[in-house]
């Protein structure tokens, strides 16, 4: 290889890891970006939003409700599966502990509705309309985002 052509392509690979590492950084800035945390009457509202869905989808009663503050790239990513979205708005995710049917869920014909007892909710936090849900098996662990808010009556 001549000095010429090395030279180009060490300066090419330099560029691009360098570009990679600040694409890198940015993300994780923006993942991690401070969210404040809901005022009581946001508290109230989510409740509220929250025990509607949670009725609509199997359970009227659920047993636990818990918000935490986040930015919706960082908790979609973290709670279902590695899933993806186009905005990364602040949000409020909601857990609830009970017995659920997705019915709004998309599924092929002649399969179930996916059932689980949690059900995820993620809310915009400046117009609180709900943008992602899930219905799961497991807890997540929403302590990653702080500590999780009760929603008590």
């Amino acid at each position: 290889m001549r000095l010429r052509t090395k030279t180009t392509l060490v300066a090419g690979v330099t560029l691009a890891a360098s570009a990679l590492t600040i694409a890198g950084l940015a993300t994780a800035r923006s993942e991690s970006r401070a969210v404040g945390s809901p005022t009581e009457d946001q508290l109230v509202a989510i409740r509220a939003k929250a025990l509607e869905f949670a009725a609509a989808n199997g359970d009227s009663s659920p047993s636990v409700l818990r918000a935490v503050a986040g930015t919706r790239n960082a908790v979609v990513k973290a709670t279902m599966r590695g899933a993806t979205v186009d905005t990364d708005q602040p949000v409020f995710v909601v857990e609830i502990q009970g017995d659920f049917v997705a019915h709004g869920a998309s599924v092929p014909p002649g399969h179930p509705q996916p059932r689980g007892s949690h059900l995820l909710l993620v809310f915009d936090a400046d117009d609180l309309e709900l943008t992602d849900w899930a219905v799961t098996r497991m807890p997540t662990d929403l302590s990653v985002f702080g500590p999780p808010i009760p929603l008590e009556s």
